[in-house]
């Protein structure tokens, strides 16, 4: 067997036909089901939308030995706000190995390459490390978690239903006492807010296919209210969101009159609720709760299942989190980051508890 597999970066948008159908046999080889969405997606469109037709555009990162595609990595250039200035961030997804060279080192190959040929390109890195193959990787590369970390948090039909979760995130703590702490949760949270009782928004909330230009005005507030979030125009909302090779995808829209006073997106898979993203008007956190709280009426009316969401685990939606039913599992969502050309010095605040993050599972390509 071969030992130097070859590396080579090029433009999603310059791919052919050819190289998109190698990489298309390694990722099923590498992820049975791929993409493993529901309602399915032909593999292809989900690819295409991915890849070529992402706003930011994207770099890919194929590794062969003979020909034969071995790893895959897509780099995706997201644009995100670091104190209300747009930076180039390094989000890679898709990282792929094929089974038969797993071990081999060529996770690490692709990393150091990366780095000497495609970072120099970007202000930082953002990953999601929660496959076993890539956290020791990660971290070794120097990425970290942010002092305020972006938890996953889960609205369950049953507290055995959360406990299993965080067994499945890694803890090792057993089951049955996991359910014990999830109900000391729930119980706690119904004491908590037993006589809150909710003020009826000025709005009404309505069903959309897209989003529009008064989108615009929505996120010029919200980029005063954080530190650190993913720029978020119609367009890239649009194609995250609307277009169906991404997955199936209800965005809700609270308004009053003509005003867009805030938006919630919600997804259904199998037995799994997503509240994927959800965003209001700083003044306005009734709008985000009457979002949140009809998003998980429609899903307990439309599927039997549980709910589940990232969330820094201070965020000024926290409380409505936990008022609606969610619990923090501890179970760390793998958010984390690398400076690049910004340096640390501009991102020494993200090592602070309290850093203003706003980062919800639908900005990642966890869902």
């Amino acid at each position: 067997m071969p030992t130097q597999p070859e590396i080579r970066w090029t433009d999603a948008t310059k791919l052919t036909p050819a190289q998109a159908d190698a990489i298309l046999q390694l990722l099923a080889r590498a992820f049975p089901n791929w993409p493993n969405l529901d309602p399915p997606v032909d593999p292809r469109d989900h690819f295409k939308w991915k890849v070529h037709d992402f706003p930011g555009g994207a770099t890919l990162g194929v590794t062969e030995v003979e020909s034969r595609v071995i790893g895959f990595a897509a780099i995706l250039r997201r644009t995100w706000l670091v104190k209300g200035e747009r930076v180039a961030v390094n989000d890679t997804v898709d990282l792929a190995v094929d089974p038969d060279w797993r071990g081999q080192g060529v996770y690490s190959r692709m990393f150091r390459f990366g780095e000497e040929h495609v970072d120099r390109n970007f202000d930082m890195s953002l990953a999601y490390v929660t496959k076993s193959q890539t956290v020791h990787v990660a971290k070794g590369r120097g990425y970290r978690s942010p002092g305020n970390p972006v938890r996953a948090l889960i609205r369950a039909r049953s507290v055995l239903s959360v406990a299993r979760r965080a067994r499945q995130g890694g803890s090792l703590v057993p089951v049955p006492f996991l359910a014990l702490g999830a109900l000391g949760h729930k119980v706690m949270n119904r004491t908590r807010y037993a006589f809150h009782r909710q003020q009826g928004p000025q709005c009404s909330i309505r069903t959309v296919d897209g989003f529009d230009a008064r989108l615009d005005k929505l996120l010029q507030a919200a980029r005063g209210e954080f530190d650190l979030m993913q720029e978020r125009g119609a367009a890239y909302l649009n194609w995250r969101y609307a277009c169906r090779a991404g997955g199936q995808f209800t965005i809700r829209l609270a308004e009053s009159g003509e005003e867009l006073l805030g938006y919630i997106v919600t997804r259904v898979s199998g037995e799994q609720g997503y509240i994927a993203d959800l965003l209001a008007l700083p003044s306005r956190r009734d709008v985000a709760e009457s979002l949140l709280r009809d998003a998980l009426a429609r899903l307990d009316a439309s599927a039997d299942c549980d709910v589940s969401s990232w969330l820094p685990r201070l965020h000024p939606y926290a409380e409505l989190f936990r008022r609606a039913g969610f619990v923090d599992p501890r179970r760390d969502s793998g958010a984390a980051y690398r400076p690049l050309r910004l340096g640390e010095d501009r991102l020494a605040f993200l090592s602070n508890r309290r850093a203003r993050i706003h980062l919800m599972i639908g900005d990642s390509d966890h869902v």
